[in-house]
């Protein structure tokens, strides 16, 4: 009999769909650093008053992603990501609209937030983790450089149009963004897992999906499919909660701060804004490299490598000033191999440990501390300012914020339950 011919892999698609999604939820997050310089002149709140609109913003986007991770399971990404596309687009229009800097509380930092979670991290980290087994960690990598491309695109963007139409004008432009891409290609294209268009997952074999699929067993020394009750009982569990609390701390309090912090130090706010989006090349190039990487030497390796990189770009900073503009690039290189790599490097750690079609749930709780370190770490870095008058006690935070994160994911020890290694269940509370 001839052979069957080879069906075209889905997740081909899903791959640019997915980059997409997270360019678009990064660039509406990243955005709010450049307009931040804005509001800081025509308002004149502290900064410890108006970091608390992306701290909460913050907060709410990863705390959502609870939410998010648990209403993908129940309605789909067809469903769930469009409807969080518009949520977010009502929420950045009224942005514009606000009388008062408060009002930007309810509609960035709680409307616009819930809506940007929704399409951003968890729904597509599900969603890559389920069509690709093998190269999990490149495929997240290509996604993740949706964060990337966000810096490089959206920071020069927004300041273009603060210039041109305004920060009010700028919210309605990024309003539309998300109405006209993410929610018409996701509700047209997406799909939550192979089986839905009666496929695999690329690097697995048709009787494993199978027996994976039926018995929630794959074939001997493979993991078995992880519930959320059985992964909170585990030790590594709460080391990733831990892990994922410390690594969006500097990543969000970095973004957050990094445009008022260079313009402070006597550079032009525009000049900053185009350096500074030039930092996305490397972001990409650290999550793809990162991410492949940590497929041939292990996921701890890899992220301690690159977020060491973060650490050092910081501490970079201290010397930042026009007569050494030098320093300025070469924070850009390394903030961008460092910064993020969590985001690209976390969700195939966790599919590791705790692989099953519970994913999404367990995503979702890591990032209700992910919510809590990044929203605590925006406010905090601008309270030390304001009362210090000087990012330096900020920054040492962020350094120290550094080496727990890498602690505690080597404690996890996702490499001793990768797929076709796993040696049986960890320690157990």
């Amino acid at each position: 009999m001839p052979s069957p011919q080879r069906k075209f892999f889905y997740g081909w698609i899903l791959l640019p769909l997915c980059l997409t999604n997270t360019l678009i939820s990064n660039g509406i997050s990243i955005s709010f650093s450049v307009i931040f310089v804005s509001l800081l002149a025509e308002f004149g709140l502290s900064r410890a008053d108006l970091s608390g609109i992306y701290s909460l913003y913050i907060f709410v986007f990863f705390c959502g992603g609870a939410l998010a991770g648990a209403l993908l399971d129940r309605l789909g990404p067809r469903i769930l990501i469009p409807s969080g596309a518009l949520l977010a687009g009502v929420g950045l229009y009224a942005c514009g609209k606000v009388s008062s800097p408060y009002q930007l509380y309810l509609f960035y930092g709680l409307i616009t937030a819930l809506g940007t979670c929704c399409i951003s991290w968890i729904p597509n980290s599900v969603i890559i983790s389920n069509w690709f087994v093998r190269g999990r960690g490149l495929a997240m990598g290509i996604v993740m450089c949706g964060n990337g491309l966000g810096m490089l695109t959206f920071i020069p963007l927004t300041q273009y149009f603060i210039e041109w139409i305004g920060w009010r004008g700028t919210f309605a432009v990024l309003a539309v963004i998300p109405l006209l891409s993410v929610a018409p290609l996701n509700a047209v294209f997406q799909r939550t897992r192979p089986d839905e268009r009666e496929a695999m997952g690329y690097g697995r074999e048709a009787g494993k999906e199978a027996q994976f699929r039926e018995t929630g067993q794959a074939t001997p020394g493979a993991p078995r499919l992880w519930t959320l009750a059985d992964a909170i009982r585990e030790q590594s569990f709460w080391m990733m909660c831990l892990a994922g609390m410390l690594n969006p701390l500097v990543t969000f309090s970095l973004t957050l701060h990094q445009v008022a912090f260079v313009v402070e130090r006597g550079f032009e706010p525009m000049k900053v804004a185009s350096v500074l989006g030039l930092m996305g090349i490397f972001a990409m190039v650290g999550r793809v490299s990162g991410g492949t990487l940590s497929d041939r030497v292990g996921r701890e390796w890899s992220y301690s490598i690159f977020v060491g990189f973060a650490a050092m770009a910081i501490f970079s900073l201290f010397f930042l000033n026009p007569e050494r503009s030098w320093i300025l690039s070469f924070y850009i290189v390394l903030a961008g191999l460092g910064m993020g790599v969590g985001g690209a490097m976390f969700p195939p750690m966790l599919a590791d440990l705790f692989p099953g079609p519970s994913l999404g749930k367990i995503l979702g709780i890591t990032s209700l501390f992910a919510g809590l370190g990044s929203g605590f770490g925006s406010w905090f870095v601008g309270y030390l300012y304001d009362v210090t008058g000087s990012y330096a006690w900020g920054l040492a935070c962020l350094i120290s914020a550094v080496g727990g994160a890498v602690t505690f994911v080597w404690i996890a020890a996702p490499r001793k339950r990768r797929w076709g290694g796993f040696t049986g269940p960890g320690k157990i509370f």
